[in-house]
């Protein structure tokens, strides 16, 4: 497959520097603010309070979370430059800062638990509503896109991402998904896609840029790759929308369809 985007040496080095900033200083802090904490407790014997170590640390990581969020740009919707737009850059410091989760070694605690979970996703831009479950594989790119209402249930290996990179150009397009719909085991959420309230959608299934209708049913892989070899509700727009130059492009020339 060809490279469908480039960038300058200049631009990846800043990027680079951008996610090494979030990546190494929010878990430098995390593991110090540990380690001061844990013997501050042990010096005072106050061992007890060493279990309930892991659970400080995680709001104290989510608050800083918090805080770095709403000092940096707030990301937008639309289409930019990868060398040319600060938004290319606004997007990466979110990228990074959602992904110092994994450097921090809180990543099993927080997403093993439904209060600390809700609170990382919100302090991240998230509008996800309290009752919302999904699995804890999980991966939610762009948090501050994604609006999830109550009752959704997300089913395990899924993937919700509001971003797409072709041609050097940076794509950012919200997702919405409904009041109790089903996402089931093994779908993409891609960018651009709302899924309407109780509608279900069946394992296998790649949706970007389209709209799910309400307490609609979606059969196991009905639209794979982005191509329906079911007959279902959105083959008719579907065909229309490949048809349209501004859609189709990238993903005719890359084999996606």
């Amino acid at each position: 497959m060809n490279r469908v985007s480039k960038i300058t040496l200049a631009k990846s080095i800043k990027l680079e520097t951008v996610g090494l900033f979030f990546c190494s200083l929010i878990p430098g802090l995390i593991w110090t603010s540990l380690f001061l904490m844990g013997t501050y407790l042990v010096r005072n014997e106050l061992y007890w309070g060493i279990i309930f170590l892991p659970f400080v640390i995680s709001l104290l990581y989510i608050a800083l979370c918090f805080t770095i969020r709403i000092l940096i740009p707030k990301l937008k919707p639309g289409t930019y430059n990868l060398e040319k737009d600060f938004m290319v850059v606004a997007w990466y410091m979110h990228m990074s800062l959602s992904r110092s989760l994994n450097s921090t070694g809180l990543r099993a605690i927080i997403r093993s638990s439904n209060i600390l979970k809700y609170l990382y996703y919100r302090a991240l831009g998230a509008k996800i509503a309290y009752t919302a479950n999904f699995s804890t594989d999980l991966d939610i790119v762009d948090p501050s896109l994604i609006t999830m209402e109550e009752n959704v249930m997300v089913g395990g290996r899924c993937i919700i991402s509001c971003h797409l990179i072709y041609n050097n150009k940076l794509v950012l397009k919200p997702i919405h998904i409904k009041k109790n719909a089903f996402v089931q085991f093994n779908n993409t959420i891609a960018q651009g896609t709302t899924i309407g309230e109780a509608a279900i959608i069946g394992n296998g299934n790649l949706l970007y840029d389209i709209k799910v209708p309400d307490h609609y049913r979606m059969a196991n892989f009905a639209i794979e790759r982005g191509t329906p070899n079911q007959e279902n509700h959105f083959k008719t727009k579907l065909i229309k929308d490949l048809k349209n130059e501004n859609y189709s492009d990238f993903h005719k020339e890359y084999g996606f369809i």
